[in-house]
């Protein structure tokens, strides 16, 4: 590190550029958590992800920026994603941290006491729609880190309630979800 000229650093932007590109970075897997289907990988096992210079996902500068940026650790949700150049394309690596079928039986229970049939104590046993609350619960429960089974439960009603009926938390009930949480999870989904 003898050569490092700080002022040169500086005045290049390259702390400005590796920002933009750890947030291209970040997007990317987000995006790719939106769309990707890890309910049947081990709790241990990793995946490997390739991500291409699309410009109609992300901004293609950004892109060349985050490639520059190249090798890097980036933290996004509950995974740590490991990014490494693959030519002209971005791999990412990361490991499953938890298994998504353990989510399911409490969701499922608690879907099917209020009745909605087209939830089954199976995991998996759901239409399209239902699947994709269920995704959206599971991503409030890790962004709250919720612990107790009163907050998921309450989690679950949250994300019924911001789904389909667009209400604000002053128009529900919930036992122990605060406003600030409510917010979290409509931010999220």
């Amino acid at each position: 590190m003898n050569d490092f000229d700080l002022r040169k650093y500086l005045a290049e932007n390259k702390l400005l550029k590796e920002d933009k590109g750890i947030n291209y970075l970040k997007k990317a897997f987000e995006i790719y958590l939106e769309g990707g289907d890890d309910f049947n990988k081990e709790v241990g096992e990793t995946e490997t992800v390739k991500f291409e210079n699309d410009e109609s996902l992300i901004d293609g500068e950004e892109f060349k920026v985050a490639l520059q940026s190249l090798p890097t650790t980036v933290k996004v949700d509950a995974y740590n994603v490991n990014f490494e150049k693959d030519g002209n394309d971005i791999i990412g690596t990361f490991k499953i941290e938890d298994n998504l079928k353990d989510y399911w039986s409490e969701w499922a229970a608690g879907e099917i006491k209020v009745g909605n049939d087209t939830v089954g104590v199976e995991f998996g046993d759901a239409d399209d729609e239902a699947m994709g609350v269920f995704k959206d619960y599971v991503k409030a429960v890790k962004a709250l880190n919720a612990n107790s089974k009163e907050l998921r439960n309450d989690i679950a009603g949250a994300v019924s309630t911001i789904l389909y009926d667009g209400g604000d938390f002053e128009d529900y009930e919930f036992d122990i979800l605060t406003a600030d949480q409510f917010d979290t999870i409509k931010d999220i989904i």
